[in-house]
């Protein structure tokens, strides 16, 4: 037996370096998927310089764990375990800390869930929530990632950016659409923006979950690294019309400037 080789448990000897070069791939193809939205095979080999059935096997093990998933054209998206695993590990709890007592306070004066949410590439990633105790109220979703383009806080963080950027990060013309009422096109979403920054807030009716309704707003002054947005999620039921979302929205609103000075204090 080599250096290279080991044997199991079962007798069987297997190649040590054949398993580094395994988790070696592994770990280039998660990497890939920093830099693009969806992967097939054969790009997937061309891009590793492997051969398509090592391609095909990685992509197949990671979608069996949740990593990665299949879309209608049987190409390869980020999956729900690898996005989860992102939201875990992607905000400081000091910046939570800060933020709570505004979110706090803001529930107590709605009596609806208020999440804290920042934008990683094309995904809201739910930072932190406060849940109101109604009876009838919207689940916080701390941990949750989503597509942002179907989310208000999601669609209030791509509106603050260029849009030339907003171009880089969607470079398909076609969305997923999560119910009926999800934008399906680049091109509406690019529309949406402009009504959201010339509001000053982003609105979700059933866009990524039927029968809730939100508002959100971006936290003003930030670095763009640390860009942050407000959202409160409330069922459809008690949001009746515009004049109701104007009313969520303008505290929302409220919410995000306080909260914005007070970090801004904070850091002096």
């Amino acid at each position: 037996m080599t250096e290279a080789t080991a044997t199991g448990a079962g007798g069987e000897e297997f190649d040590r370096r054949a398993g580094v070069r395994a988790v070696e791939n592994a770990l280039r193809l998660l990497q890939l998927f920093r830099e693009r939205e969806v992967l097939g095979v054969s790009e997937t080999a061309r891009l590793l310089d492997v051969g398509r059935s090592t391609a095909h096997r990685l992509l197949t093990t990671m979608r069996a764990h949740g990593f990665v998933v299949q879309d209608s054209s049987r190409a390869y998206r980020v999956g729900p375990a690898l996005r989860e695993l992102g939201a875990a590990i992607a905000e400081p709890g000091v910046a939570r800390g800060r933020c709570r007592p505004y979110m706090q306070a803001l529930c107590d004066e709605l009596g609806e869930t208020v999440n804290l949410v920042s934008l990683r590439g094309t995904d809201a990633v739910f930072v932190d929530s406060v849940e109101t105790t109604r009876p009838l109220r919207v689940a916080g979703r701390e941990g949750v990632v989503l597509p942002a383009y179907a989310v208000s806080a999601g669609k209030a963080l791509l509106a603050a950016l260029p849009v030339d950027v907003v171009r880089e990060l969607y470079t398909d013309e076609a969305l997923t659409p999560l119910t009926e009422r999800t934008l399906r096109t680049r091109t509406a979403l690019e529309a949406e923006l402009d009504i959201v920054r010339q509001r000053g807030y982003a609105a979700n009716i059933g866009e990524s979950e039927r029968g809730i309704t939100a508002a959100a707003c971006v936290v003003p002054d930030l670095a763009a690294s640390e860009r942050l947005a407000i959202a409160v999620s409330a069922p459809s039921s008690r949001v009746h019309d515009d004049d109701d979302l104007l009313a969520v929205a303008q505290a929302v609103c409220g919410c995000a400037a306080s909260l914005a000075r007070g970090l801004s204090a904070a850091a002096a």
